[in-house]
């Protein structure tokens, strides 16, 4: 088999430490919403930034049109009004460097004038001021904290990729920010449903090849990429052990660290090209991490 001993992969643990940033004081929140602007939707957000720790409250000013992003000099404007990219769509990439700066909707939706009288079909969130926005934000420091330490790191890069763990603190910031929460009081971590490649591995022996030690960097990210989306259809035990059942009978399994593992092994096999006499560690520079695609 090859590679008897199991790559270490790195993660991001005590490197960021995550610090609330409250809403500095000249900043102008645009007005809360009433029963006339019928027409606002979920323009607060928590904005975490994965490599400095920042986490913050942001408001949209949902009185200023936001043109579409790819239309030259008015992309300044779409970015002003919408930093960040949203974790649910950056974790389905699950090889894909993680952005910078990530955002999370709020949930929040009721007018200010709501009437008391009303029975909305859902739990009512009525839109957060500046002091009530702050301290929402700063209750979701430790799930932040714990996304943040759980990234894996790539070898040979600067890159950060999703692990299990921190896709379940996703998941629980969602749910915090959902108005069925309204906090982190009740919001657990689960890993359900997901798994890093390391612990498929762990598991199921056979999944590792050989040529992966001797790959450059693009075709060893395509197969990070093949192996995020399809491990598991290749050893069904994977499923059975760490897979969420659906109620229809299937069986769902995100497999995250693909990328981080492939790089940290084929270190580990060049590593152990050179200590064995006469071997040359990889020839022409193939194998190497960080080493040009």
């Amino acid at each position: 088999m090859p590679g008897a001993t199991t790559p270490a992969v790195s993660r991001n643990t005590d490197t960021t430490q995550v610090v609330h940033l409250p809403v500095p004081d000249g900043v102008e929140l645009p007005p809360l919403p009433t029963q006339a602007d019928f027409w606002v939707g979920h323009y607060q957000r928590v904005l975490l930034n994965v490599r400095t720790g920042e986490l913050s409250f942001f408001c949209t000013d949902w009185r200023v049109h936001a043109p579409i992003r790819d239309r030259g000099a008015d992309r300044a404007v779409w970015t002003s009004q919408y930093p960040g990219e949203n974790p649910n769509s950056a974790v389905p990439a699950a090889t894909q460097p993680i952005p910078e700066l990530l955002m999370f909707f709020i949930d929040t939706w009721t007018r200010v004038d709501f009437p008391a009288s009303a029975h909305p079909p859902t739990p009512a969130w009525v839109y957060l001021n500046r002091e009530q926005g702050d301290a929402f934000v700063a209750s979701l420091v430790p799930l932040a904290q714990q996304l943040v330490d759980n990234l894996f790191r790539v070898p040979g890069t600067d890159d950060l990729e999703w692990s299990a763990e921190s896709v379940a603190a996703v998941r629980a910031i969602d749910a915090a920010c959902s108005r069925y929460h309204q906090g982190p009081l009740g919001v657990e971590l689960s890993l359900e449903g997901v798994v890093n490649f390391a612990d498929a591995v762990a598991a199921a022996p056979g999944l590792v090849r050989r040529e992966w030690a001797e790959m450059e960097n693009t075709a060893l990210d395509d197969a990070a990429e093949g192996l995020s989306r399809s491990a598991y259809h290749c050893d069904p035990q994977l499923r059975e052990l760490f897979g969420k059942p659906y109620h229809d009978g299937g069986i769902e399994l995100n497999v995250y660290g693909a990328r981080s593992w492939l790089y940290a092994y084929r270190a580990h096999e060049a590593g152990n090209r050179r200590r064995l006499p006469g071997r040359t560690a990889c020839p022409s520079g193939r194998g190497r991490p960080g080493a040009s695609p």
